[in-house]
């Protein structure tokens, strides 16, 4: 006996009745909504930035691409970040040295609180004394010396683009809170904080998350993604 007659029950549907209104798309229009939510989280939260000039050899190199974070969270010792320079900065000569508007690439080497020593060291290097670098940390007593695998070479106290840097050779270098002192890893070839000065947390505008890789397929894709990326210099 039929449980369900359909004399009593005419508009039951006990199976799916095929449709004529052609394929569903909705699957797709929902992946290419996915893909485009994802690219624009990417550019929301990543930079991307070219290096110009070698202040940062070896361990980045003119026309390298790198990745970079928007936003980063907590600026610390060792970080390569890119910096806005805020204002502009002259010698007593008159000679510009820091200008508005430029925008740099450079790690931290230390933070607000935190003094710096550099002095010159027992070694000769092509008739030119080595310089050995120390940190003290904020509220700290001991002055340790850096251990800097990244740098390209020995700093020298003497280079032929500054001069003695007599800003800092010999003396204690206390940084302001919230400002940051900023070196290039090619010492010998780098105007940077022993020349012109601690940075604001205000300049610093992004940090670097990733060196890409020349001529990758990575690197054609973020070139293609953000066309135009903006370029920071080294003031080499």
């Amino acid at each position: 006996m039929d449980p369900f007659p359909k004399k009593l029950f005419p508009n039951t549907v006990l199976y799916d009745q095929p449709s004529d209104d052609g394929p569903d798309f909705t699957w797709i229009l929902s992946v290419l909504l996915f893909i485009m939510i994802l690219f624009l989280s990417f550019i929301s939260f990543f930079g991307v930035c070219e290096i110009e000039g070698d202040s940062m050899n070896d361990t980045l190199f003119h026309q390298n691409i790198v990745l970079t974070y928007k936003y980063p969270l907590s600026i610390q010792n060792g970080d390569i970040v890119t910096l806005k320079v805020g204002e502009d900065n002259t010698t007593a000569d008159g000679i510009l040295i820091r200008q508005k508007g430029k925008t740099l690439i450079k790690r931290v080497i230390a933070t607000g609180g935190e003094t710096l020593k550099f002095e010159k060291g027992p070694s000769l290097i092509d008739g030119r004394f080595s310089v050995k670098l120390y940190r003290k940390s904020k509220g700290g007593s001991d002055f340790i010396e850096l251990n800097e695998p990244y740098i390209k070479e020995p700093m020298l106290a003497f280079d032929e683009l500054n001069g003695l840097y007599s800003a800092v050779l010999g003396k204690e270098t206390i940084v302001p809170e919230d400002h940051y002192f900023v070196m290039g890893d090619n010492r010998n070839n780098s105007t940077d904080s022993r020349t012109v000065g601690c940075f604001s947390r205000d300049e610093i505008i992004e940090k670097l998350c990733a060196n890409i890789e020349k001529d990758s397929f990575f690197e054609s894709f973020l070139l293609w993604l953000y066309r135009n990326p903006k370029k920071s210099e080294g003031l080499s």
